[in-house]
């Protein structure tokens, strides 16, 4: 709970808004109008271009009940605090990373012969724990440093073209760049404003 995510509105009712969480396979979630900015005029609110269907927001998760399988969200305020674009941008870049790792997995089980999952379960998922992020290793491996795919028993055939699919769509990043670079705020970043 309290974890910024990306998501896509589905529907839109008198009830509220049912959302996918975006990182986590299209994972159903729910948004009550109480849990909305501006609530007092949620019914016109939702029918504006700001919360719209099939556009892509950031809610923080309130609550997750394992037992009923739901997972409430809140748009835009949490305890009182407004959703800051630090946290926004943070889990844009993660979502982003998260793309391209998912987008280079996908082509190496397509271009292979075999399943998404499979990947993700030979390598994938461990990268992710290992690095803290599966592009950190891929950008290791785009440096020409594979070493970090050693302990892994791929085929040949995957790991060749896992290899050569990170080197020629992965750029290399550097670890150790100042993060607190001058941030130049694009004109209109993709739908990340929500209601402010």
């Amino acid at each position: 709970m309290g974890e910024v995510v990306v998501i896509r509105v589905n529907a839109i009712n008198d009830l509220g808004a049912n959302v996918s969480l975006l990182e986590y396979g299209g994972v159903d979630a729910f948004i009550h109008p109480r849990n909305l900015d501006m609530y007092r005029v949620i019914i016109s609110r939702l029918k504006t271009r700001m919360f719209r269907i099939g556009r892509t927001l950031y809610a923080v998760v309130r609550h997750i009940d394992t037992e009923k399988g739901q997972i409430d969200l809140i748009c835009d305020h949490v305890d009182g605090d407004r959703l800051m674009w630090e946290d926004i941008r943070e889990v844009e870049a993660r979502f982003t990373m998260s793309k391209q790792v998912h987008s280079i997995l996908s082509h190496v089980a397509s271009t292979c012969e075999r399943t998404l999952e499979e990947m993700y379960q030979l390598f994938g998922w461990d990268l992710q724990k290992r690095f803290g992020h599966a592009l950190r290793a891929f950008s290791q491996i785009a440096t020409g440093d594979s070493s970090c795919l050693d302990e892994y028993n791929l085929p040949e055939a995957v790991r060749s073209t896992l290899v050569e699919t990170i080197q020629h769509r992965v750029t290399p990043f550097d670890e150790d760049e100042d993060e607190d670079d001058e941030y130049v705020e694009e004109e209109e970043p993709i739908d990340s404003y929500i209601f402010w």
